[in-house]
């Protein structure tokens, strides 16, 4: 299996970070961290991120240009996550197309409900309450898997 890291932006409500963490063989950074994790020792990198304002946070697509252009020649294989209130795959895919202007070698996306309180969504409570939820992790650890064995 390929060594696996994520780096991901969570807030609001930790739906990322949920989403994840505590993955057997799998390790997950905060991507304020990722000056700290030698990224070279991976071969396959997560790129996670709630959406905010319809995209992914900056901070993923700075470290996702820095993955490029440290690692010309042999970049790994990289795969983008978005969590949103509607679990939308065109914000993953929309990532995903990112990240291969950028030149890297995209090798999936997913993208899963994430309990949403921005803007209008707070004065009824929120949408997508109770995610991501147990269907929703046992996805990705199936995405994430095929990736690892592939």
């Amino acid at each position: 299996m390929k060594k696996t890291a994520i780096f991901y932006h969570s807030s609001h409500h930790d739906n990322t970070k949920k989403l994840v963490s505590g993955i057997e063989g799998v390790e997950a950074f905060p991507v304020n961290q990722a000056g700290e994790a030698a990224l070279s020792q991976y071969r396959l990198i997560g790129l996670a991120s709630g959406v905010y304002m319809g995209k992914p946070h900056a901070s993923l697509l700075e470290l996702a240009g820095k993955i490029a252009q440290d690692s010309r020649g042999n970049p790994p294989e990289i795969f983008a996550v978005c969590t949103s209130g509607s679990g939308g795959k065109g914000y993953a895919r929309r990532f995903q197309a990112q990240l291969e202007e950028l030149g890297l070698p995209v090798v999936g996306a997913f993208s899963c409900r994430g309990f949403d309180t921005f803007g209008p969504w707070k004065l009824v409570g929120g949408i997508a309450k109770r995610h991501p939820d147990q269907r929703d992790l046992e996805a990705f650890r199936a995405f994430l898997e095929r990736l690892r064995k592939s």
